[in-house]
């Protein structure tokens, strides 16, 4: 059970960084292209240091 929660733990980021760059690739507004630019490096440095 602990190992595998861990594997979803670990998975999960790996998801939403996926969903954060299609949203910002997708995405045409140039506001909120910059707004999500902004949040997606903000939660990058937050993966790199939980990583």
């Amino acid at each position: 059970m602990g190992s595998h929660n861990s594997i979803i733990y670990q998975c999960t980021p790996c998801c939403l960084h996926a969903a954060l760059l299609y949203t910002i690739l997708t995405t045409d507004f140039p506001e909120a292209i910059k707004w999500n630019r902004n949040v997606y490096l903000q939660f990058s440095e937050v993966l790199l240091k939980s990583w």
